[in-house]
């Protein structure tokens, strides 16, 4: 999540209260829990290819008038618009992963899939600090 990780800093670096950043990590969890209970609906209804690139649309598009507006309101707007997603997605993309990855290299695939995320989520903090 390195919009929130960024959007954070940000905020920090404004002089935001911690209670009012906190409140932004709280709005997106809260918001990633619910589109978590529509993720099981969406999996079994949308084919993958089009959940993937719907999820990745409105993630897009979320995060848009965040190029114009920096104000803590559109941040939090957009922070929440962007958790709803995520679930869908994760379940669409590690579904397809696995799905394909034979039983015994299922490990490996892990590895290098969280490995690479990984490495991005340590990169993003610092690039935006």
């Amino acid at each position: 999540m390195a919009s929130i990780t960024g959007a954070q800093i940000m905020l920090a670096a404004r002089g935001t209260s911690a209670v009012m950043i906190g409140l932004l990590g709280t709005a997106m969890g809260v918001s990633t829990l619910v589109g978590s209970l529509l993720a099981n609906k969406l999996v079994d209804m949308v084919p993958t290819g089009r959940l993937i690139a719907g999820a990745l649309a409105l993630f897009a598009v979320s995060q848009m008038p965040l190029l114009f507006v920096q104000s803590y309101a559109a941040i939090l707007i957009c922070q929440i618009l962007a958790g709803l997603p995520f679930p869908a997605l994760n379940a669409g993309l590690l579904g397809f992963l696995y799905g394909k990855t034979p039983d015994n290299m299922q490990g490996r695939a892990s590895a290098v899939f969280e490995t690479t995320v990984g490495i991005l989520g340590a990169i993003v903090p610092a690039a935006v600090g």
